[in-house]
Order: structure tokens, then C-alpha cells, then sequence
């Protein structure tokens, strides 16, 4: 597989995240699960040869330097590469971040820091107010919004655009 790069459509297999989780603990900056982003290498074998777009790539490293203090934990990271497939399941880990108060919901507050994330990445996502995103993306109409309905609400309303 070396020099080749790995469609990212395809999921990973379970073996391949193990792989994939061994390469991320062998980085010269892991302690206790997590990696400095400055150590993270934008394609090569420790995502088993999955190439990054520079929108891919800014996304990530910007996330994780403004958003989680400029490192990564191994099952965040993980977690990434096993949703990479597809747009809603790829979403959910950033989704898990914004959701300050671990309730498994996103409240206005929450929407308003996840929207200017999402923004910066895709400046062609019109801003929506949390009542917009509330009726579009509530599909059991529980008057919230979960991690798994915004999810899905990214993927329409974005598609790919915000991750490159």
C-alpha cells in the first residue's frame, strides 16, 4: 500500500483502525492518548495513506489547535476515521465537541459556536438562525436537537463542502 493513497469513501475496517490507532500512539508526541497536531502528518502511513485536501487538512488542524488546544486524542481521532465515509458520520466528533453540556443535544448556544465553525470552512452555508436549524433539523420533533440530527442536518445542508 505504500505510496498509495486510500479512497477515503471506503470505511475502515476494524483491523485498519487498530493499525491506524498503533501509528498514532508510536508519535514522538504521545502521552496519555493524545498527540500535539504539530506532530500529526497530513498524508502518510499512519492514515494508512489517506490523502487530505488543504480544505480537509485546515479544517482539521484548525479545529483542533482553536478548539481542542493544539492536540488530539487517540479516540477522537479514531472516531474521525471511522465515520471518514460519510459526511453525517464524520460530523458527530466535532458535534460531541460543541455539546459543552455533554446532554447529547445542541442548545442555541451550542448551534451558534458550531454554525461559525462551519462557516469559516463553508462560506457558502447560509447562516441560519437556532429556530431554523431547530424546524429543519428536529425529525422526531422533540423540540431538540440531537448530535445524530445535526449530523444529518450537516450533511444536507453542507454535504462534503465543510471538510474539503
Amino acid at each position: 500500500m505504500a505510496g498509495q493513497y486510500r479512497d477515503h469513501t471506503i470505511p475502515y475496517s476494524q483491523s485498519e483502525l487498530e493499525v491506524l490507532k498503533k501509528g498514532w500512539q508510536a508519535l514522538k508526541s504521545y502521552k496519555d492518548g493524545y498527540v500535539s497536531t504539530s506532530d500529526f502528518p497530513k498524508n502518510g502511513k499512519i492514515n494508512l495513506y489517506l490523502k487530505y485536501s488543504d480544505v480537509q487538512w485546515k479544517t482539521l488542524m484548525d479545529f483542533c489547535d482553536n478548539e481542542l488546544g493544539g492536540v488530539m486524542h487517540e479516540d477522537f481521532y479514531v472516531e474521525l476515521m471511522r465515520g471518514l465515509h460519510k459526511t453525517s458520520l464524520y460530523a458527530i466528533p466535532y458535534i460531541k465537541h460543541f455539546d459543552k453540556m455533554k446532554d447529547g443535544f445542541i442548545s442555541s448556544d451550542e448551534f451558534g459556536r458550531l454554525l461559525s465553525f462551519l462557516v469559516v470552512h463553508d462560506s457558502t452555508l447560509a447562516v441560519k438562525t437556532f429556530q431554523d436549524f431547530l424546524q429543519e433539523a428536529d425529525r422526531n420533533l422533540d423540540g431538540k436537537v440531537s448530535i445524530v440530527e445535526c449530523a444529518n442536518w450537516i450533511e444536507k445542508n453542507c454535504g462534503d463542502k465543510w471538510r474539503g
